[in-house]
């Protein structure tokens, strides 16, 4: 989980699973033409166009101790490998860990309340939410690298 969330409600038992993923606040409803999956060939996380199923976010995930290893080291050789090559996948580690849950199926989904976007394009869509994303100033994070 990325430490910039707010817990606003119960975050329970209810969220554990071997394999754990979350549909991403501003993904959950396109179509699959439309989820933003790398599609450059060249990298490890490529996704083709009309494959896949959900887009996760990566803020929450999660599982049993050995398949959040797994995940991490599969995401992490992808990253490496494609910074071999001089190229970084379209939503950096996002895009790996959408290519590892295309791959490997998470055993649970979490839905997009366990990490809502408050502010964001679907904000008005949901009343009950577990977690907001912290703001953040993007254009000063990424400029500041």
């Amino acid at each position: 989980m990325d430490v910039d969330q707010i817990f606003v409600k119960k975050y329970g038992l209810e969220t554990l699973g071997e394999s754990v993923g979350q549909l991403h606040a501003h993904w959950y409803k396109a179509s699959l033409t439309e989820l933003p999956y790398e599609r450059s060939q060249l990298s490890e996380a490529y996704i083709p166009i009309g494959k896949g199923d959900f887009y996760y976010h990566a803020a929450v995930f999660g599982g049993t101790p050995i398949q959040v290893l797994n995940i991490a080291k599969e995401c992490f050789r992808g990253i490496m490998n494609d910074k071999k090559n001089n190229i970084e996948a379209v939503w950096h580690d996002e895009s790996h860990l959408n290519k590892y849950f295309f791959l490997h199926k998470p055993t649970k989904i979490l839905s997009p309340e366990y990490c809502w976007d408050h502010l964001g394009p679907n904000r008005i869509e949901r009343t009950t939410f577990k977690i907001f994303w912290a703001i953040k100033n993007y254009d000063f994070l990424r400029q500041s690298v």
